[in-house]
């Protein structure tokens, strides 16, 4: 049943699409970059040794830098990317009737939970895939030099969410970041399907979601953060790996992320035990 979901979500037209949009963002981000490194080249002997450090991956993967315009609108819009993927299938299903019809063939819970994970899925993909890309595509003109804490190149801290691994191991720091970014941005998708069992617009489900981040985000800029505080509370920030101007605690990351799969997959369970099909 969940290949059957997955197969019927990759195939969809509305997924293709925006996973196109999310993967040509990051290629602004891309662009930048390849300028600057040609312009950096060109420049051959004339460059200090320590300067070509600045022409590492880690420096200017869209998930280590907060300048371009690639990365303030693909890390803006990304939860409206995220559910607009196939977040709003679920409502679709209940207002076609095709939830009534499957789930007198498979039965509720295999339906429920492979939609429910087929959501997940594709949620986390048109995050991290394009993000991936983005790193993937910058080994092909810039060095792998290792970031120095030492030089202003590298936003990364050792109090930040696994910090110590940029420094040390960034490779394995940006694989393991965007395996906790694309477990947020999958239960972030489910929140859709949640929303769809108490709200009949699709459009309305895709985007509450979004302006609940953003409401949350100017909460923690107004109220929460002050002129001494290091560490953010948004959401909006914590799934940026190192281009925060604040520290990322992991922990209310992972909290955060915990809360949002509970309370969703919470919500599907019991509408599955105890609610009728509309």
């Amino acid at each position: 049943m969940l290949l059957q979901e997955l197969k019927k979500a990759f195939s969809n037209k509305m997924f293709q699409v925006v996973l196109l949009v999310s993967t040509v963002i990051p290629f602004m981000n891309t662009y930048v970059r390849w300028k600057v490194t040609q312009n950096d080249i060109a420049m051959g002997i004339k460059m200090q040794m320590e300067e070509w450090v600045s022409l590492s991956v880690f420096s200017g993967w869209i998930g280590s830098e907060f300048y371009t315009s690639g990365y303030s609108l693909f890390f803006f819009i990304f939860p409206l990317l995220v559910c607009a993927g196939y977040g709003w299938s679920f409502r679709r299903e209940l207002d076609t009737g095709y939830t009534n019809q499957i789930v007198s063939r498979a039965g509720k819970k295999k339906y429920y939970f492979s939609k429910y994970f087929s959501i997940f899925i594709t949620g986390g993909i048109i995050f991290t895939m394009p993000v991936l890309i983005n790193l993937l595509v910058g080994m092909t003109f810039e060095n792998l030099a290792l970031p120095d804490p030492a030089t202003q190149y590298f936003w990364g801290d050792y109090l930040s969410f696994l910090g110590g691994l940029f420094f040390s191991h960034p490779m394995l720091f940006c694989f393991l970041y965007l395996l906790v970014d694309f477990i947020f941005c999958g239960a972030l998708a489910c929140v859709c399907m949640s929303l769809s069992f108490f709200i009949r617009n699709k459009v309305s489900v895709i985007v509450i979601p979004f302006l609940a981040l953003l409401f949350w985000h100017e909460i923690s800029n107004r109220y929460l953060i002050d002129n001494d505080t290091i560490y953010t509370p948004s959401l909006l920030r914590m799934v940026h790996p190192t281009g925060s101007e604040y520290i990322i605690l992991g922990s209310a990351y992972l909290t955060a992320i915990v809360v949002i799969l509970a309370i969703t997959l919470g919500i599907t369970i019991y509408k599955m035990k105890y609610s009728d099909i509309l």
